[in-house]
């Protein structure tokens, strides 16, 4: 396969092989540069392409094993998500703050809803610093 070993463990496909065109590779840039401008340089395009990864549905490609969650993640990612729980709850009390006096604007009186004949006794409590 022109240098390009085999792979055993996962189904393998060229993109020349499939007709799909969802499955055909952008071309490199040394094919840009040969293409610019509606002409063809010298270059001529290689009869077959990299393989492109066709999985099947039993199988699932080599990525596993790639990552492991450690304890500084979870170290970082937790508390970070906790407090951005935190501000999303403050917004949205914010909002809904802002939408209900939007809402309630209207009803807005400023003049007490009666006026005292004679003011009532109110018991202040003033602190003492000896």
């Amino acid at each position: 396969m022109d240098g390009i070993p085999a792979v055993e463990a996962c189904p393998v496909r060229c993109a020349s092989d499939l007709s799909e065109s969802r499955f055909q590779r952008a071309p490199q840039p040394a094919q840009r540069a040969a293409v610019a401008g509606g002409r063809v340089s010298g270059l001529r395009a290689p009869e077959r392409h990299a393989p492109l990864l066709e999985v099947d549905a039993n199988h699932r490609p080599d990525l596993q094993g790639l990552y492991h969650w450690n304890l500084f993640d979870a170290a970082v990612l937790l508390p970070y998500f906790a407090v951005m729980i935190v501000l999303s709850i403050y917004g949205v009390h914010r909002y809904t703050m802002c939408y209900l006096y939007f809402k309630y604007r209207k009803n807005y009186r400023p003049d007490p809803p009666r006026h005292f004949e004679e003011l009532p006794q109110v018991t202040i409590q003033l602190p003492i610093f000896i």
